[in-house]
């Protein structure tokens, strides 16, 4: 069955998920900086990650409404009876 390994995949990703949160801690506390440069080096990393975040978002909602109408489109051309090309069979139609 398709379904079967999924407990795997979560355990995969929690292993991975626990690797960078461990090595993140590591790296915290083998800075060579203060713990203000460290926040403020920190805090811009988030923001960053926040901003690029944000872009992706709407990279991905602008993709995804240009994909929405270009399929409407294609629906409602081959509903049309004017736009249809009657020379090739319609997907889902045997060939006579």
């Amino acid at each position: 069955m398709p379904t079967e390994g999924r407990g795997d995949d979560w355990a995969y990703v929690l292993t991975f998920l626990a690797g960078a949160l461990t090595g993140a801690a590591i790296a915290l506390l083998a800075a060579p900086r203060s713990g203000r440069e460290t926040r403020e080096r920190l805090r811009q990393r988030a923001r960053a990650a926040g901003d690029q975040a944000r872009d992706l978002r709407e990279d991905l909602r602008s993709s995804y409404l240009r994909a929405a109408r270009a399929a409407q489109e294609s629906f409602l051309a081959a509903l049309d009876p004017e736009t249809r090309d009657w020379t090739r069979p319609h997907p889902g139609e045997s060939e006579q």
